[in-house]
């Protein structure tokens, strides 16, 4: 939440100086490091930290994504933003169940050891979709 808050007080330049691409790099580097520091943090100072970072890298890929599903379908942007948020929470749910059964089989620390790798490798897919579909890498956000 706090991490949030803080791409919240960023967010309009932020969004004023990068491209949307450039938002979902940005937002994936920094969730990414931060997992792959979480499975070395020393202590729980230096965790809660790392989470604040994710936070707010995880923001700013929300904003982003949730911002080009209204874009999916202008004339019933309605439609595409519940689909969007309705494939989120179901994401949500799955993961978290799953998060548990890789808790309880290997440890917090393979937890996210594995979210380190699988969110870029799911990110890369998206942006190079992005990149297909002619999504802007400089100016203003497209």
């Amino acid at each position: 939440l706090a991490g949030g808050m803080g791409y919240l007080a960023v967010a309009g330049p932020l969004t004023r100086r990068l491209a949307r691409l450039q938002m979902v790099m940005l937002g994936a580097l920094l969730a990414t490091l931060t997992l792959a520091a979480m499975v070395f943090a020393p202590d729980t100072i230096t965790g809660v930290v790392l989470l604040l970072v994710f936070g707010f890298g995880s923001t700013l890929l929300h904003n982003t994504f949730m911002t080009r599903a209204t874009q999916f379908s202008p004339q019933a942007r309605g439609v595409s933003v519940t689909l969007f948020t309705s494939c989120q929470y179901v994401s949500i749910a799955v993961g978290v169940w799953l998060d548990g059964r890789v808790v309880d089989l290997a440890g917090t620390g393979a937890l996210f050891a594995l979210a380190a790798v699988g969110l870029p490798t799911a990110l890369l897919i998206q942006i190079r979709r992005m990149r297909s579909a002619g999504a802007s890498t400089t100016g203003t956000p497209a």
